[in-house]
């Protein structure tokens, strides 16, 4: 292939890029909208400015658009989790940070509605291998990085040595969703304080605080940036 052939075909693969993420925000839009169930692919075509047949020539169905996201979520976690190591002095600090983005996203009142809609979607998944592969990963990336990470803290003498540190992980990973499964179908009902305290007890690790003496700096996922 030469100079000019890659170029033409990195533009091609950028405008699909741009495309299929305009057809990603579009769809979410109508989800928010209107439900998963209810919305049609005719309602995301015209929220996206495009034709049926131009729609299904990049997703053939609803299923199809969930799954694109959910990879696009993945590789959103995966470039958040790694600017938080590069920025991190300490891996107690990449913990709370970590921590810290996922108390806040999960718990906002700003994404209730956001809650409600991935509640609906996780009622899908529960009918589609494909989905819950791509939820699969998302945890495991999420326990993998937890658990690399509280292990460096282990060898730093800063959580006790006798914690499993995949176990933790997979703690903080169920109290957390746990949280935001009550704080969506029955908000007020539970305090995120008294389990976030019985976290802190368990792990050492607090959402709500950085490493001590430094300051919480707000975390800005990756694609938030590039807007």
């Amino acid at each position: 292939m030469n100079v000019h052939s890659s170029v033409a075909a990195k533009v091609t693969e950028a405008r699909v890029e741009a495309r299929r993420g305009q057809i990603l925000e579009a769809a979410s839009v109508c989800f928010s909208r209107k439900g998963f169930h209810q919305t049609t692919m005719q309602d995301i075509s015209r929220e996206a400015g495009l034709s049926p047949g131009a729609l299904y020539s990049y997703f053939e169905s609803k299923e199809d658009i969930v799954s694109a996201s959910g990879e696009q979520a993945l590789g959103t976690i995966a470039s958040l989790i790694q600017e938080v190591k590069a920025e991190s002095h300490h891996p107690m600090q990449a913990l709370a940070l970590l921590g810290q983005f996922i108390y806040q996203h999960m718990l906002s009142t700003e994404k209730v509605a956001d809650a409600q809609l991935n509640l609906e979607i996780y009622s899908e998944m529960s009918r589609s291998e494909r989905l819950r592969t791509s939820v699969r990963d998302q945890i495991r990336l999420w326990r993998q990085s937890m658990a690399e990470l509280i292990g460096e803290a282990q060898r730093t003498q800063a959580i006790a040595s006798d914690m499993d540190p995949e176990g933790v992980a997979m703690t903080a990973i169920v109290l957390l969703e746990g949280l935001w499964l009550c704080n969506v179908l029955a908000p007020g009902e539970i305090d995120p304080s008294k389990v976030l305290s019985l976290m802190r007890q368990l792990t050492g690790i607090d959402p709500k605080t950085a490493f001590p003496g430094q300051p919480i700096v707000p975390i800005v996922p990756p694609e938030s940036k590039a807007g």
